[in-house]
C-alpha cells in the first residue's frame, strides 16, 4: 500500500489573502511581495491557478502558474523555510504535464539559490540567462521537458 503523503494542495480562495499576503512578505524568497489585490487578479484569471500547499491541513506555502496552450508557466513557488514542500508541488506540476502540453517553465532570479537547487534536484535544466530580467540582476530561464516515455499510458492522446 501506499505511503500517504503529508502535503496536499488546493485552490486559493478569497479567505486565503491574508496567508498569501503574510507569507508572501516574511519568508522574503523573491525581490517584491505580490499585494492582497494581485493575488485576487491572479486568482480570478481563467489561465493562471493560485495553489495552497497544506502540510496536515496547515497551510506551509503556495504556488501559481499559468496555463499557455504547449506550457505550464510557474510563476511563483514559495514554501516555509526547512519545508520538503517543494518537490511536492514539482512532481503535482510535472503530472499535470501531457503530449500537447510537455513542458514546465520558470525564470528565477540568480540570487534566490534555495529555488535553483531544488529544480536542478528535481530534473530542470537552465536553458537560458536573462540579462537584467530582474532589473540590476539576471534571470535564469529553467524549463523541464517531459520525455516521450513518461507519457505512455499517462497521456490517452499520446500516439
Amino acid at each position: 500500500m501506499a505511503e500517504k503523503s503529508v502535503y496536499n494542495v488546493r485552490c486559493a480562495l478569497g479567505g486565503d489573502i491574508a496567508f498569501l499576503c503574510d507569507i508572501d512578505t516574511n519568508v522574503k524568497s523573491y525581490d517584491y511581495p505580490i499585494s492582497g489585490s494581485m493575488f485576487a487578479s491572479f486568482m480570478a484569471s481563467k489561465n493562471q491557478c493560485v495553489m495552497i500547499v497544506t502540510e496536515y491541513d496547515k497551510p506551509v506555502g503556495y504556488y501559481i502558474y499559468r496555463v499557455l496552450s504547449d506550457r505550464l508557466f510557474l510563476l511563483r513557488l514559495l514554501v516555509f523555510p526547512g519545508n520538503e514542500a517543494g518537490s511536492y508541488v514539482i512532481e503535482r506540476l510535472r503530472a499535470k504535464l501531457t503530449s500537447a502540453r510537455p513542458l514546465l517553465v520558470t525564470t528565477v532570479s540568480e540570487l534566490n539559490l534555495a529555488q535553483l537547487q531544488l529544480l536542478r534536484q528535481c530534473g530542470w535544466r537552465a536553458e537560458a540567462l536573462l540579462r537584467g530580467c530582474y532589473g540590476e540582476r539576471d534571470g535564469i530561464l529553467l524549463c523541464y521537458r517531459r520525455r516521450a516515455e513518461e507519457l505512455i499510458g499517462a497521456d490517452p492522446l499520446y500516439c
